[in-house]
């Protein structure tokens, strides 16, 4: 996104505030390790836990309000997917 710089600190502050939310009110067993530009890294107790995280940041996601001129863009376009829920053998959730 070298084309807009602010509205590429804007999304990354989105993304990464949905990421930490996420993981700080679920029961992933995990924490966050490391956060770079456009990476999240967490480690969790069992994979399916970790797998259980992304999947909600992929949904929160397609939720989240960001920044028009991202949408405006021509890679912007706002899409649908279908994700599967997965259960965590820890949680149950």
């Amino acid at each position: 996104m070298a084309w807009d710089a602010r509205v590429c600190r804007e999304a990354l502050r989105v993304y990464f505030d949905l990421g930490r939310s996420l993981l700080a009110c679920s029961d992933t067993a995990g924490y966050l390790v490391e956060v770079t530009e456009g990476l999240l890294l967490v480690a969790a107790l069992r994979p399916s836990c970790a797998i259980r995280w992304a999947l909600s940041l992929v949904r929160s996601c397609l939720a989240a309000d960001w920044p028009e001129e991202l949408l405006a863009h021509e890679l912007g376009e706002q899409v649908a997917m279908n994700i599967p829920v997965v259960r965590c053998p820890v949680c149950s959730k």
